[in-house]
């Protein structure tokens, strides 16, 4: 999820050529509609959206027990340590800062799935 549709475009094209599927949304609201209609494996996000942030989303996924278990990458330009310090004691999988190396996301989504597999 990013309200940039250039770059949800972009990263949909590039993590459908690894066989994921995608659904894009670019507001909290769409996400955490969309969650409701078809859960989905992980979530990435950028934490700055118009109205409610990441943060907020992973709030909400929180207080649904059918939710709290989805694996959120936080894709941002706020790369300060108390940044990612909220993110994580929110508790997100991953954060990664903009620019970004895809080749890094797909390795961060993968050791994800791993570790969610293993358990």
């Amino acid at each position: 999820m990013d309200d940039d549709q250039n770059l949800c475009a972009l990263l949909s094209s590039y993590l459908v050529s690894f066989n994921f599927s995608v659904n894009s949304v670019n507001n909290i609201f769409n996400a955490l509609a969309h969650t409701r209609e078809d859960c989905p494996d992980l979530v990435i996000s950028d934490i700055m959206m118009q109205g409610f942030n990441s943060y907020d989303l992973i709030k909400f996924l929180k207080l649904n027990i059918l939710y709290l278990d989805i694996p959120v990458i936080l894709l941002t330009v706020k790369g300060m340590t108390n940044d990612r310090t909220i993110g994580y004691n929110l508790g997100c999988h991953a954060y990664l800062t903009k620019p970004f190396d895809p080749k890094e996301l797909i390795a961060i989504i993968n050791n994800i799935f791993n570790q969610l597999y293993l358990l």
